[in-house]
Parts: structure tokens; sequence; C-alpha cells
């Protein structure tokens, strides 16, 4: 069973201009919340269960979604005071079923990754964590990946001199039990800024697949007028909820 994690609990402080009283994974595109957007894609590329994880406004993202989508099954993993990205995917790490590798994805975000082709990748390089590439003009907001062929040396903010500048997408394969390696100190902590950096310098295997296809970032306010229209080919039809008590 494919599990896919969902980061969605995040305040969206970006976003307030744009779309106000809701979290951001709600947020409105050509009508109809983003966040099912994520789930009809991925739903549709083998993903048989999602982990949402929620915090600010979750009762709303709950009433929403649901407890199955589309065929999918939905679980929570709750947020009561804010964790950051990396104690966020901890804990819905724990809920994951099995030893496969599993998805993780940012709420706010949509990527065009042919998960066939990263399972794979992942599988021939016997990667640890593999992180999804996409190349990115603002290197100062989503910063930039060092690579050794496909291998992950670091990950950096600024410009660098790089013959092909990739940046981190936020879409990952991982092994859930890599957290037991992460000696966190803390509940709250990031998971680009603190745990990936950490398991780099403990030598975990963790490599780049580059993606090419659209990116976009909901957070960013230009980025989510474009998605009005640059995601409307994604847009979920003949979805039915299928909520359970």
């Amino acid at each position: 069973m494919m599990d896919a994690i969902i980061l969605a609990g995040g305040l969206g402080k970006r976003l307030r201009p744009a779309v106000q009283n809701l979290p951001k994974p709600l947020a409105p595109i050509a009508g109809v919340p983003f966040l099912r957007y994520l789930l009809n894609y991925w739903s549709q590329r083998g993903v048989e269960r999602f982990i949402l994880s929620v915090g600010y406004k979750k009762e709303l993202i709950q009433k929403e979604i649901g407890n199955s989508f589309h065929g999918s099954k939905v679980v929570y993993s709750c947020e009561d005071s804010p964790l950051g990205t990396g104690g966020a995917l901890r804990k819905a790490c724990s809920l994951s079923l099995g030893a496969a590798p599993c998805l993780v994805l940012n709420g706010d975000t949509f990527v065009e990754v042919d998960l066939a082709q990263l399972k794979r990748f992942h599988e021939e390089r016997r990667s640890q964590l593999s992180i999804v590439l996409t190349k990115r003009a603002d290197e100062k907001r989503s910063g930039r990946v060092d690579l050794k062929g496909d291998q992950i040396l670091s990950l950096a903010y600024g410009s660098g001199a790089v013959k092909e500048p990739m940046a981190n997408a936020g879409v990952y394969l991982l092994d859930p039990k890599l957290f037991e390696l992460y000696p966190a100190d803390s509940a709250e902590f990031s998971f680009e800024n603190d745990v990936i950096p950490h398991w780099i310098k403990d030598g975990t295997k963790i490599y780049g697949f580059k993606a090419t296809g659209l990116f976009i970032d909901i957070g960013v306010p230009e980025d989510y007028e474009r998605s009005q229209t640059e995601l409307a080919k994604f847009k979920p039809q003949e979805i039915e909820l299928r909520r359970s008590s």
C-alpha cells in the first residue's frame, strides 16, 4: 500500500491577503479547494492512503475531505501546537503502515511527477530519501541543491555558480523509520533546515530526482493567481467524497 503524507498544517501568512478565513490547502482554485487537486492527482497515480498532517483550522479540512477520497482512505495527524515541518512529518510517519517508502507532499504545492519513475529511481539507488528537484529561478526563496551526479551533497540558499541550478520541490519519497535516526531535542523543528542537513552529515543515502513538469506554490500570491489557469487541466472531475463517521 502506498501512503502519502500531506503537510497541511501551516498558517499561510503570505496568502492571507488573497485567501482569508481558510487554511491554505483549502484555497479555492477555479472554485475547487486546492487540496482536492492534490488528492485527485495522486490517487490517480497509485496512492491508496493519505495521511493529512493538519493544525491551523484543521476542523475545516476534516469537514471538507472526510475519511475517504475517491476510494483512497484518509487519516489525520493533528498538531495541538505548532511542530514545524520536521515535527509534523515525524508525527505523521508514525501513522504510516508497513515498511514501504512513503510519499511526502506539501499541502500548498503542486508538482507534476511520474510516481512510477520516482519509485524506480528510489529503488535502483537504494535511496533512503529521494527529493524531487525542479529548476527554479528564485534561489533566494526556494534554495539550491548541490549535487554529485544524483547524490545530494547539501541544501543551500542564495545564489551559486552551478551549471544547472536545481531546487527542492517539496516532494519526497522516504523510509518512515529514518526519523528513528534523528535525535530531536524539541517538538518543533524544520524538515528542510534541520533534519535533511543532519541526515546528509550522517551519511544517509539521499538522492535528487529531477522533474520537468508543472510546479506551483500557491503560498506565494503571484503563484496563487497563476494557478487559477495553469491547474485547469488537473481540475477534479466526477470526484465523490465518501465520508464515514
